[in-house]
């Protein structure tokens, strides 16, 4: 005790690590935090955390995020788990999705295979599925289909990102000429 009759800061408590307890915890910093998705699902809650509650305490995952559960070192989502016909129904999470996986992923069979779902649940109006799916067509060395799909985008919007991908296809199909149409 000091002559104030207050506690030393020597007897203060102290962490595992050796640092005082000032009953903050920085961001990161807190130890025993789960490191994977699935082990973040997987953890169960308490009263005493900030995390709600759930009937099944976290131990039971639903199927909706079990696809979307990764392995240290693999793949974000798992797209072999994914329903896609479900996700092309929803145009904004379909976008992302498509991107995700034609870009990232570089999967090109299942970015046509969602891409050609998300089309027709847009009953065939949406040029911007019309465009994607050209550009899956492109990639897969199917150039007449592909050229199909961009005249058909630019029957309903015109734009420039899909007359440069015609012309891409007319070169490919050694048309020169109508590429400079």
């Amino acid at each position: 005790r000091t002559s104030q009759g207050m506690p030393s800061q020597s007897v203060r408590p102290v962490s595992q690590s050796g640092r005082p307890l000032s009953g903050f915890v920085r961001p990161g910093t807190q130890s025993g935090r789960p490191g994977t998705m699935e082990q973040m699902i997987m953890t169960p809650r308490s009263a005493m955390t900030a995390r709600p509650v759930t009937s099944a305490s976290g131990r039971h995952v639903r199927l909706g995020t079990a696809s979307l559960l990764s392995e240290p070192g693999g793949p974000f989502i798992n797209i072999s788990k994914l329903n896609l016909a479900k996700y092309a129904q929803r145009p904004h999470l379909a976008n992302a999705l498509f991107d995700y996986i034609f870009h990232h992923e570089n999967d090109v069979r299942n970015a046509l295979d969602l891409a050609a779902k998300a089309t027709e649940a847009m009953q065939f109006q949406d040029w911007t599925w019309k465009v994607r799916l050209g550009k899956c067509y492109y990639r897969l060395g199917m150039h007449r289909e592909a050229e199909q799909q961009f005249l058909s985008a630019l029957r309903h919007q015109d734009t420039v990102d899909t007359v440069l991908y015609l012309c891409k296809v007319y070169t490919k199909l050694d048309q020169p000429l109508k590429a400079i149409e």
